[in-house]
């Protein structure tokens, strides 16, 4: 019995599907070959997609089946990967912190790394959609692969999009903040209550602002302007623009504040600062070491310095320096006191060397005469001004409650 005569193929779905339908009557036990049934699907143009498990049947048991029976299928194509985006920072995260791992695992307060860019810096890349694997019809015919899904990259805030590129650039430095498939900078960090072990240090290429306080052991870095609504005390506080405190720093002799240009604060007790200009203080300086690359200003409200060393490029404006209990109080003016101790290891060095090349007597030449040793008649002082100074003036008042004017060597 030939099988055109027991049974029926049909096609659908476009090329994609073939179902045996039983034609005839099919006698008790009777049993067909694979070849045979190979052979009838390629007479009706069907070469791909047999199913070998439901021909099979159709071999040992036909009478037992129901009709219809599907006995090839297509390959759909697959959709490819849809299109991405390749976040830089993350790649750059984790190579970071695989080379610090063995430091951070001893720094405590290092608990969160800020994710940042500079201005200028690719933040992230469009990955584009890829072609899916390609199918094929019943009869052989190449279906081609669906393009994965893509979407437009869109501005975000202080963010461009180079579209030609698929690359997006910060236009600012900040923290980087992802919205979906925006990407967003932000030049300001800000910390919403006191620095603790939750925030832990603070590194960040913008400004900074705390809205509570920075406990002792805690260090604050930015390249712009810190601000911190609390008090500071024993922490290492540093910015490349300004600092403001708005209360104040108690510092215990301990930790620094130190800013590229002004630092402003209610009060320092105790405290190290360093401003490359101006320290303005609404209230007290107190047994600290302050240091201004132009003015030293504490003339409003209490408006006094006691104790401790202070200096100023320019001019130091204050209502009252030292007590009546005589507390050493010492203000410099023109230079300070970190720049003269400078200064005094540059004379110490030049006059080693002075005293090394006296040492050095006249060497003996090959043929046995003796030449002069090579010596320096003259020495150059440091370029630096404050080198070549002779005397410096001090502001004192060590012995009395009054101020006086000392010149020394």
């Amino acid at each position: 019995m030939k099988l055109e005569d027991c049974f029926l193929i049909k096609v659908t779905n476009e090329n994609m599907k073939a179902s045996c339908y039983k034609r005839g009557i099919i006698k008790e036990g009777q049993k067909f070959q694979m070849e045979e049934w190979k052979e009838f699907l390629h007479s009706q143009n069907i070469s791909h997609g047999h199913l070998e498990e439901a021909i099979t049947k159709l071999c040992e048991h036909p009478e037992l089946l129901s009709y219809p029976v599907v006995v090839a299928k297509g390959t759909a194509p697959k959709k490819g990967e849809s299109a991405w985006l390749h976040y830089v920072h993350d790649e750059d995260n984790t190579i970071a912190q695989e080379e610090n791992a063995h430091e951070r695992t001893r720094d405590y307060k290092h608990v969160l790394t800020i994710p940042m860019a500079e201005q200028g810096e690719v933040v992230a890349r469009k990955v584009m959609p890829t072609e899916g694997e390609s199918g094929s019809t019943l009869s052989g015919d190449r279906i081609p692969g669906v393009l994965g899904n893509d979407f437009t990259l869109r501005n975000g805030k202080n963010t461009t999009v180079v579209q030609e590129r698929g690359e997006i650039v910060a236009n600012v430095s900040g923290q980087l903040s992802i919205e979906g498939r925006r990407i967003h900078v932000y030049p300001v960090y800000e910390v919403n209550g006191d620095i603790s072990m939750q925030t832990g240090n603070i590194r960040f290429n913008g400004n900074v602002v705390i809205r509570g306080s920075v406990p002792s052991g805690y260090r604050v870095e930015a390249k712009g302007d810190v601000r911190i609504t609390g008090i500071v005390e024993s922490a290492d506080i540093h910015a490349e623009g300004s600092v403001y405190i708005h209360q104040g720093i108690a510092a215990q002799g301990k930790g620094r504040v130190v800013a590229g240009y002004n630092i402003e604060c209610g009060y320092i007790n105790q405290g190290i600062v360093t401003a490359g200009n101006n320290i303005i203080v609404s209230q007290s300086i107190i047994h600290s070491r302050v240091d201004a690359g132009q003015s030293l200003i504490c003339n409003t409200g209490k408006g006094n310095i006691i104790g401790g060393k202070n200096s100023a490029g320019k001019n130091i404006r204050v209502r009252e320096a030292g007590n009546h209990l005589n507390t050493p109080t010492a203000l410099y003016i023109g230079v300070s006191e970190q720049r003269l101790n400078k200064e005094k290891e540059a004379k110490r060095t030049i006059e080693h060397g002075k005293e090394e090349l006296k040492k050095t007597s006249a060497t003996q030449t090959c043929d046995g005469t003796k030449r002069k040793s090579t010596r320096i008649s003259k020495y150059e002082r440091p370029s630096d001004p404050i080198a070549h100074s002779e005397h410096y003036g001090r502001l004192d008042n060590e012995n009395s409650s009054r101020l006086r004017y000392d010149s020394r060597d």
